[in-house]
């Protein structure tokens, strides 16, 4: 089957390479479908949801030549994360939508989105030429480029953080909660009749210098580090109206993350938190965190982290319910002193290790796992259970050297994800020539190909 449909797959890092121009609606075989976890399709040049629905695990699209997102055709991929398509100009209804670990699109510049087309997801980047009435609905974008001769109509319950306006009459103010962004690249003369925070320079400018927010709050290239044990309402005002790019935040004094707030924090994707006793993490991008002080996790303290892989709580000793809800990408957990917990881990579907040394029961949790292994020697729940659930009780811990390693490729992909696209910001050429890009990215596959797998970001 694999030859008839001009395919190659590999199981280990769960690629699957296309060859062919289009489908002509054949699907990808069951056998195979369940592993996949990234398609590179050279050719292809329409996307459709029929011929990959079967694929439920499928994180990562890299489609070099595809030019039309058909109706639905990246509808409902839960774990869906990244899309490459740098030719793609035309997104029909819903062709991006219900995918909750949904961060990166990359489109073409003269892109056009059709009604709905993008449909309850988070988008970190994204450039439009041509906006439909409500072409985004529910939707959250970090940083939007409006293109020098764009036509946008109004979106429906959606937040853009940043904004680069780049045309005469600033059509961007046609958007839904458009006063809320920072823009930038404004003209003074603009600028006087907006009630937005405007800035002059571009919004892929970075800051390399160190910016003091406040005696205990400091930022440095997409750092931000504060000493405080606690905040006080001056300083949580100062940190909502920052606005320089933070990928990671640095407390090591502070005591509870409650009620903190800042417009960046859905995109943060590194939490070090060593000394917080209370949590109330809903972030989206967040990839890892340091909570290793707190004993108590509340009900609904840790939920909707969709891009979260791997988590060590070594000191938690009680977990009320409804937590890690919807940890989509989560892989490996340790929490060796929890010895109870109820109603969590649902629709956490990746989870494949879970080490518990003191866990005796649970209930009412991990109900849709694919398959996992739990260590815990003290476990008293049926094996019955354990086998509907499909949940495999093993009598040791697993080695490190055993495990795929999700955390170290991500740390290196994400790097050469970071240098590709700092490249294709600096230099707008680069953008237009769909040649050029085309050549980097092969080039960055082929080293990652040779170096790691590609089962993760």
């Amino acid at each position: 089957n694999s030859h008839q449909m001009n395919i190659k797959f590999e199981k280990v890092t769960g690629k699957l390479f296309l060859y062919d121009n289009k489908f002509d609606g054949q699907k990808i075989p069951n056998d195979v479908a369940g592993h996949v976890e990234m398609i590179i399709a050279p050719n292809l040049k329409t996307f459709t949801y029929r011929e990959f629905s079967n694929c439920s695990r499928l994180q990562y699209l890299c489609l070099p030549s595809v030019e039309v997102f058909a109706e639905d055709a990246c509808k409902n991929f839960d774990v869906l994360k990244m899309i490459y398509a740098p030719k793609a100009t035309e997104f029909k209804k819903q062709s991006v939508s219900y995918s909750l670990p949904f961060f990166s699109l990359c489109a073409s510049s003269r892109a056009v989105f059709e009604f709905h087309s993008l449909y309850m997801v988070k988008v970190r980047q994204l450039r439009v030429l041509k906006l439909a009435e409500e072409a985004f609905s529910k939707v959250e974008i970090y940083k939007l480029v409006v293109m020098e001769d764009a036509q946008l109509n109004a979106t429906s319950e959606c937040r853009f953080i940043k904004i680069e306006d780049r045309t005469k009459e600033l059509c961007s103010t046609k958007l839904e909660n458009e006063c809320s962004a920072v823009l930038y690249k404004v003209n003074p003369i603009a600028q006087s009749k907006l009630k937005n925070k405007c800035k002059p320079h571009s919004i892929f400018f970075e800051n390399q210098e160190t910016i003091k927010i406040d005696d205990e709050i400091e930022y440095c290239k997409g750092v931000l580090t504060i000493r405080s044990r606690q905040l006080m309402k001056r300083q949580k005002k100062k940190l909502l109206d920052f606005d320089e790019d933070i990928d990671e935040l640095r407390a090591p004094n502070l005591i509870s993350y409650e009620n903190l707030e800042f417009k960046q924090q859905q995109f943060v994707r590194k939490l070090f938190l060593p000394n917080v006793q209370k949590l109330n993490l809903n972030i989206h991008c967040l990839k890892s965190i340091c909570v290793t002080g707190i004993k108590i996790i509340s009900s609904g303290d840790i939920r909707l982290c969709t891009n979260l892989i791997s988590i060590s709580l070594p000191n938690v000793e009680q977990m009320d319910v409804d937590n890690f809800y919807f940890s989509t990408s989560l892989k490996y957990l340790f929490m060796p002193k929890i010895k109870e917990f109820f109603e969590c881990f649902n629709y956490s579907k990746e989870l494949v290790y879970f080490e518990a040394d003191e866990l005796q029961q649970f209930d009412g949790s991990f109900d849709s796992i694919r398959k996992m292994q739990i260590y815990s020697p003290k476990l008293q729940v049926p094996k019955e259970t354990l086998d509907e659930l499909n949940i495999e009780q093993v009598g040791s811990k697993m080695k490190p050297e055993e495990m795929k390693l999700e955390i170290q490729l991500s740390a290196k992909y994400l790097k050469a994800h970071s240098i590709f696209e700092e490249q294709r910001k600096n230099n707008e050429m680069l953008c237009k020539s769909i040649q050029n890009v085309n050549e980097r990215f092969s080039q960055i596959i082929k080293k990652l190909g040779n170096s790691i797998q590609f089962g993760a970001e």
